[in-house]
């Protein structure tokens, strides 16, 4: 459905606009873009893939959860398993997840900066009081990095490492990590596109015409419609609507709308301030954790 979808729209943008879509955003579903290649609707202009930059992070969850069934029971070179208290749990992979999508939406105009904090997470954990590795990690009093901190305050004679991941654990997940900061895959994360756009229209849709009721074809383009109305314009284009056929719209009704609008950009405000978004990642960790504490802020994240 998707491939057949993206050959209309690739196809039938010169014609009907006169527009060229040099860009496309992927979830990592490669069908649809050798198709656009295959396609070739624009002789001359290679379409470039761009990845959905929170599809791409839930590669590093995914391989990690891979590598952790695929080792199973199997001991590492230290004589224990992968798995364990201390070593690749399941709240790890997740916190590993989210630190390497973060690294990729705070350095997306630089693949050289995304590399270096995607590593400087590995590099974190892999460190002992004996052999430091925190190169990578941001200098100054106010890092994630307490020894990065400790350095700033000349306190390192002191320090000592308190989350040490075991050295044949983070050995066997660094082959993921090589893989996942090639700077081919990098490239395709500049800018940090989503595709949360076109989800949040499509569950508009689904609101209007449930995936678990059967309509027909006339009920399903009239809720497209309908939002693609609302999603351009807010809730005044029911008044729109109403007007053009020729419908009388009260004050009840046009007040209605106007708070509706409000009321969605209030929200949209609110959930774009930094506050809320860490907020929210760490209450999503705690709750992907299985009911752990949720963490404050970035240096609790780390550590």
């Amino acid at each position: 459905m998707e491939p057949e979808g993206m050959r209309r729209i690739f196809g039938r943008s010169l014609e009907r606009y006169n527009v060229k879509y040099a860009y496309y955003i992927s979830d990592g579903d490669s069908k649809t873009y050798s198709e656009l290649l295959e396609l070739d609707p624009y002789p001359g202009l290679k379409i470039q893939k761009q990845e959905d930059i929170n599809h791409f992070q839930k590669r590093m969850g995914g391989n990690l959860r891979r590598l952790k069934k695929k080792l199973g029971k199997n001991v590492l070179s230290d004589g224990k398993s992968i798995g364990g208290s201390g070593r690749l749990t399941d709240a790890f992979i997740t916190s590993l997840s989210m630190y390497y999508g973060m690294a990729l939406r705070t350095n997306q105009d630089s693949v050289q900066n995304m590399y270096k904090s995607v590593w400087a997470t590995f590099y974190h954990y892999s460190s002992t009081d004996e052999d430091p590795q925190h190169f990578y990690c941001p200098e100054g009093e106010t890092s994630w990095c307490q020894w990065q901190r400790a350095a700033q305050r000349n306190e390192l004679d002191s320090f000592r490492h308190k989350k040490v991941i075991p050295g044949p654990v983070m050995e066997a997940v660094k082959p993921i990590y090589e893989a996942l900061t090639k700077a081919e895959l990098l490239e395709r994360c500049l800018g940090a596109k989503s595709q949360n756009v076109n989800e949040a229209f499509n569950q508009l849709v689904w609101k209007l015409c449930p995936k678990s009721h059967n309509t027909g074809h006339m009920i399903v383009k009239i809720a497209v419609y309908s939002v693609v109305g609302q999603f351009n314009d807010g809730a005044q284009s029911k008044r729109k609507i109403m007007e053009a056929l020729q419908l009388h719209v009260g004050n009840f009704a046009r007040t209605c709308l106007e708070e509706e609008d409000a009321a969605r950009i209030k929200d949209a405000d609110i959930k774009q301030q930094a506050a809320t978004l860490e907020a929210r990642r760490a209450k999503k960790t705690s709750c992907q954790n299985h009911g752990e504490k949720p963490a404050q802020g970035l240096h609790a994240w780390i550590g």
